[in-house]
């Protein structure tokens, strides 16, 4: 006798195929949506990168224009003579570590997350220029009160306008910290605003 085909042998071939169909589909589906999720992930660390690169290099900016502010309430001491002016800037410097360990630490977040080399060459400059003024205080600290001569130097003159800031066309250090910030602004900003994707 041959075979004979149950309609119901049909229908249940057709619906178990169905059913892997849809199972495949809702496979490939899943798929796509956890891509997107890790991708929306990727921009969205991205952007936090960036804004917290950002925030802590303006931390720094502000704290170091306070530092080399020429027009700050002179504070001499009768005793030292312009001794206390320039410890008070070391001082300031000092009382910035924590700002520059944060930006230490955005630095090499951003270094892996954003993996821009400009971007991180431009927070390093901030470093460079915070080392300037320390050597500049220690050095005219030692050139200055090392010895009684009170007259400048023209080695005097250099390490004073590192250390005061006018942030003029002619304040160089001011200007290489100028440059650094708009970098900074102009390669983490499109990050932070999610511009890029």
């Amino acid at each position: 006798m041959p075979y004979e085909v149950n309609p119901l042998d049909w229908v249940t071939a057709i619906a178990a195929s169905g059913t892997m169909v849809i199972t495949g589909l809702a496979l490939l589906f899943a798929r796509a949506q956890l891509s997107q999720w890790r991708d929306e992930l990727k921009v969205r660390r991205a952007s936090e990168a960036a804004l917290e690169l950002i925030l802590a290099a303006e931390k720094v900016s502000e704290g170091l224009k306070w530092v080399r502010a020429s027009f700050v309430e002179r504070q001499v001491d009768e005793a030292s003579g312009e001794l206390s002016e320039y410890q008070r800037r070391f001082e300031q410097v000092h009382e910035l570590s924590k700002e520059f360990a944060d930006l230490r630490i955005n630095q090499i977040r951003a270094r892996y997350v954003l993996s821009c080399p400009k971007l991180d060459a431009a927070v390093e400059e901030l470093f460079q220029i915070r080392i300037k003024i320390i050597v500049a205080l220690k050095l005219i600290y030692q050139t200055r009160f090392g010895c009684e001569e009170k007259g400048f130097s023209d080695d005097d003159v250099r390490l004073r306008q590192d250390i005061f800031g006018s942030y003029g066309k002619y304040d160089q250090l001011g200007l290489r910290q100028e440059a650094a910030m708009l970098k900074i602004h102009d390669l983490a900003g499109p990050y932070a605003k999610l511009e890029v994707r």
